[in-house]
């Protein structure tokens, strides 16, 4: 019979009951769920829900058949380990077919740039600007363009319409500056938006929705000259470094009459 050697606050346990207890541990399973796998994945090292994951990586979405002969489970482990993974979000089916659950398809990507530019630009995007904002390749951005017309409305802009809307979303962004910085009251004392209500509603709308876009305004110590600074993400939707028009209030009581 073994004996336990006490040694102040410390158990010195004989060398080969450590080792007996040291097999019995390794045979012992961690505590939580099963993890199943084939002997194939069993030679690798690898269960059967990180073969799925590592499967997904490589090519998504794939079917259940797909998955099945690429990690070699078979199809019940294959529903055991993707009702786990499904209720852990980290997997999703559509159209039965497997993702994982950030995933998001080209054609999905085209209908969110489209959308996302014509609610923020004032305007369609380009077949380039669609292509470089989904990371596509201009041939498949230009096919899917077309493909999803009729949920995105989406026409090519020309160049007049791409002014157009530079000048309105740089104004709007501007305006809604100046009510960050100023606050409604001031901002009309100082700056001429009487005939332009739009521009004052939409730029409410980008100050609570869009924050991110209204530009940084540097203002000169004396006097009101103001420089508009604006952010990459702006940039990107401006196409260029605009310069918003000059609507300050003239101040009739500083002027000199001969």
């Amino acid at each position: 019979m073994e004996r336990l050697i006490f040694c102040k606050n410390t158990i010195e346990l004989p060398r080969k009951f450590e080792k007996t207890m040291d097999r019995r541990i390794s045979k012992m399973r961690i505590p939580g769920r099963k993890r199943v796998a084939s002997r194939l994945n069993r030679k690798a090292k690898l269960s059967s829900d990180a073969c799925i994951i590592l499967a997904l990586l490589k090519k998504q979405p794939q079917s259940k058949d797909e998955l099945c002969k690429g990690t070699k489970i078979s199809e019940a482990m294959f529903y055991r380990t993707v009702g786990l993974l499904e209720d852990f979000k980290v997997l999703r089916k559509t159209e039965r077919r497997y993702s994982l659950y950030d995933y998001c398809d080209d054609e999905k990507k085209v209908v969110m740039v489209i959308k996302s530019w014509k609610e923020i630009a004032f305007r369609y995007p380009s077949l380039t600007e669609i292509a470089n904002e989904a990371n596509l390749l201009p041939k498949v951005a230009e096919s899917l363009t077309r493909k999803t017309h009729d949920r995105t409305g989406w026409s090519m802009p020309n160049q007049a319409i791409i002014d157009s809307a530079t000048e309105q979303l740089g104004e709007v962004l501007t305006c809604a500056a100046r009510i960050r910085d100023l606050g409604v009251t001031r901002m009309n004392k100082d700056f001429d938006y009487d005939n332009e209500p739009e521009i004052v509603k939409a730029a409410h709308v980008f100050l609570e929705k869009y924050p991110g876009l209204v530009p940084v305004r540097v203002v000169a110590e004396r006097g009101r000259e103001e420089q508009i600074v604006w952010s990459l993400e702006a940039l990107k939707y401006l196409g260029k470094n605009y310069q918003p028009k000059d609507n300050t209030r003239l101040d009739i009581t500083a002027m000199k009459f001969g």
